[in-house]
């Protein structure tokens, strides 16, 4: 009995092998090529060629494509391939699942964007015209009604994969010179089907320059897995997770910014959706020191109810310092300070509400001109249509400084806000220019608007944009000021309250006092910028100034030779 199984097997094999040998003899599938390359053709604005096809059943079913050419309207060659084929092992039929996969070695993509703006790749395919037979008009099915079609089985089962190995593609943008190549690439789809989880790879070495002004050069890298639920032959939902990472690749824009090989750049994104729910679980981005995490989605309550979104988002508390490493021009400034961002949002995607918080802690940063490296803390609360308050302060030696308020309404803005201080002796933190040098620093800040013959500048023709924006002509304001002191090249201005308010283009300047070398100093002023002549209205009122003071303190070497107060308005 055994020996009778053998031969019924050896029968068996002799007969595959023997049909396999034979079938591709008898079987000319190059045959089908012209039909195929004519097909193409008549949908293309360019041209396809294909090389000879081969049949072979040799363990599995292949056909092989003896090159692939593809060309644009233009001539210029846009894919090319040497060695292409396609194949089903016989195992994945005969276990009902048939697996198709498609091999490409060593392709080369060429795309370009002319300096009209017009890519060969985007224009390679013809308007096609509407489909013959295909219902129009009443005989289409109202939207809304679609009806879920049922998958056969053997499609659920039905894997494709695909190996593309060392790619090569190009871009290359006229316009901006910009010049693009990636060398290496390979990418690996197993098992795409609705019943397997599908495995997705990628990577590649990526060299892009434009001009002198950036070069991004080095090995990315895609990792992925997707999978289908089906149920009783419906999809009825999908999940997916990718991981990106970037930390190998280096990106130069001479003097503005270095990204180095090693440094940290990556990413990681997990989803599932559904026919009523698409929610983003995690996504996690790094970059240097900094990271962002985050979490939601889209849900649909019912169907044709609109859609409403739910996101958060937050950051870790950056350290500013090392990224003087990234941006060369910040190198000198000994930057240093946490920053840190979180944000939500939800409500119908029509009407979003939003809410973000931006929080920066003992920013110090050396910058020229200064005697002291001044601490700045920052935070900002914005929410929907308004920022709700905001804060920012500065503290130095013997120099302390609040600003505070808010802004309600970006369609018309309304903004309240607060200076105050307990104290400012800018002598302490800023290096006045030498007395001499003061002329000189004046001139130098008035840049080549001095020169002689050089045209006047237009300043009211400025304000001309600012009369055309209904956001402009909506917004008002109103600030009030309480400095205990300010003190500048030795003059010392005391108690210093006042009020600026700003409405239909006219800001306002009310009850600014102050006191200065032992009497009071008033003033008020507006400047009416709607106008197309815009007006200026200033007025001051000086009472008991203290005449020794201020000659001593400005010029010392008449002190104690004039007497008197000085009073005028």
């Amino acid at each position: 009995m055994k020996k009778k199984i053998l031969i019924a097997l050896g029968v068996l094999a002799g007969l595959f092998v023997l049909l396999a040998a034979l079938v591709p003899v008898f079987v000319k599938v190059d045959q089908y090529r012209p039909l195929i390359v004519k097909a193409a053709n008549e949908r293309l604005n360019g041209n396809l060629e294909l090389g000879k096809l081969k049949l072979s059943l040799w363990g599995k079913i292949r056909i092989e494509i003896g090159g692939v050419k593809l060309t644009d309207s233009r001539n210029r060659t846009v894919l090319s391939v040497n060695d292409a084929w396609f194949h089903v092992p016989f195992s994945s039929i005969l276990g009902g699942s048939p697996e198709l996969t498609l091999h490409l070695d060593r392709p080369e993509v060429a795309a370009v964007k002319d300096k009209a703006g017009q890519m060969n790749v985007l224009g390679l395919m013809k308007e096609s015209a509407a489909t013959p037979g295909a219902p129009t008009g009443s005989q289409a099915q109202p939207r809304g009604q679609e009806q879920a079609i049922a998958l056969p089985a053997l499609a659920t089962r039905a894997r494709l994969g695909v190996d593309v190995r060392e790619a090569q593609i190009s871009y290359v943008d006229e316009a901006s010179q910009l010049s693009s190549r990636i060398q290496d690439l390979n990418l690996r789809i197993k098992d795409l089907s609705l019943s397997r989880p599908t495995e997705i790879q990628l990577s590649a070495f990526l060299d892009t320059r434009m001009g002198k002004s950036l070069v991004v050069k080095g090995p990315a890298r895609l990792d992925g897995q997707l999978e289908t639920r089906v149920e009783a032959g419906r999809v009825d939902g999908i999940s997916a997770r990718f991981k990106a990472d970037l930390d190998d690749l280096v990106i130069s824009m001479p003097g503005t910014f270095e990204k180095k090989k090693g440094l940290p750049a990556n990413a990681e994104v997990a989803f599932q959706g559904s026919s009523s729910r698409g929610q983003f679980e995690k996504v996690r981005l790094r970059f240097f020191n900094a990271e962002l995490e985050g979490s939601g989605g889209l849900t649909q309550a019912a169907p044709g109810a609109p859609l409403a979104l739910q996101l958060k988002l937050k950051s870790n508390a950056v350290d500013l310092k090392p990224w003087t490493e990234l941006l060369p021009a910040l190198k000198d400034t000994e930057l240093a300070g946490t920053m840190s961002f979180d944000a939500a949002a939800d409500g119908p995607v029509s009407q979003i509400n939003y809410r973000a918080n931006l929080a920066v802690k003992e920013l110090t940063a050396k910058a020229p001109g200064l005697k002291a490296q001044p601490r700045f803390d920052a935070q900002v609360k914005v929410s929907t249509d308004q920022i709700e308050s905001f804060l920012l302060t500065l503290k130095a030696p013997a120099n302390d400084l609040r600003i505070s308020g808010n802004v309600k309404s970006f369609r018309a803005p309304r903004l309240q806000m607060e200076v105050t201080s307990t104290g400012m002796d800018l002598d302490q933190l800023v290096q006045w220019p030498a007395p001499g040098k003061k002329a000189e620093a004046a001139a130098l800040s008035q840049g080549d608007s001095g020169k002689a013959g050089a045209p006047a500048a237009d300043f009211d023709a400025l304000l001309e944009p600012l009369r055309q924006s209904p956001i402009a002509l909506a917004t008002t304001g109103l600030a009030t000021l309480d400095l205990k002191f300010v003190q500048a090249y030795g003059v010392r201005m005391n108690d210093i309250r006042g009020r600026m308010a700003l409405q239909d283009l006219t800001a306002s300047l009310d009850k600014l006092t102050m006191g200065l070398f032992r009497g009071q100093v008033s003033a008020s002023a507006t400047v009416a910028l709607k106008p197309k002549a815009p007006t200026y209205r200033f007025n001051s009122k000086v009472d008991g100034l203290e005449l020794q003071d201020a000659v001593a303190s400005q010029f010392h070497l008449f002190k104690d030779t004039l007497l008197g107060k000085a009073n005028f308005s």
